[in-house]
């Protein structure tokens, strides 16, 4: 097994629409990757934010006012093929994804683009390949389990706990 981890810092900056992010993606955004599981089709995760936006990557869009109280996240899809989820939030502090159970999808790339509040973020299952934190420079605490192979901490100038494990 190989890991790839990025922990250089990065002084250029990008005025363009990404706001200097590693992947394109907008300041608050979250691009989720994942194959829907379980006899339901769904994914899930739980999220801390003010206002969340979702586009669950089938044509539904839904949008939530969780004004800062950590809110669990589920969707049900027709079938069990590969799906791109965009996800949108305002003042985002704690990201938490799982794929341990049959039932929770099974994700397998997490992007993100700036954001600012993000200080937590957990992993919770198997199938992550990719974790692209690049502009998440408030980010303290990463807790991952799993197989990843790539993992981009390269702003994270705040970073003070990564806890990595295979299992």
């Amino acid at each position: 097994f190989m890991l790839t981890v990025s922990c250089s810092k990065n002084d250029s900056s990008d005025d363009g629409d990404n706001e200097g992010s590693t992947n394109g993606l907008k300041t608050g955004q979250v691009e989720m990757k994942a194959y829907p599981r379980g006899s339901k089709n769904q994914v899930t995760f739980s999220l801390t934010a003010k206002k969340v936006t979702i586009n669950w990557g089938d044509g539904s869009i839904e949008e939530h006012t969780p004004n800062g109280v950590e809110k669990a996240y589920v969707h049900m899809y027709s079938s069990q093929t590969f799906k791109t989820i965009l996800i949108e939030t305002d003042e985002m502090t704690y990201l938490y994804t799982r794929s341990e159970y049959d039932s929770d999808g099974k994700l397998h790339e997490l992007n993100l683009g700036s954001c600012p509040s993000l200080k937590n973020i957990v992993w919770d299952g198997d199938g992550l390949i990719r974790l692209d934190l690049g502009k998440c420079e408030s980010l303290e605490r990463i807790t991952l389990r799993g197989g990843l192979t790539y993992l981009n901490v390269s702003n994270a100038i705040k970073l003070s706990a990564l806890y990595i494990s295979s299992s």
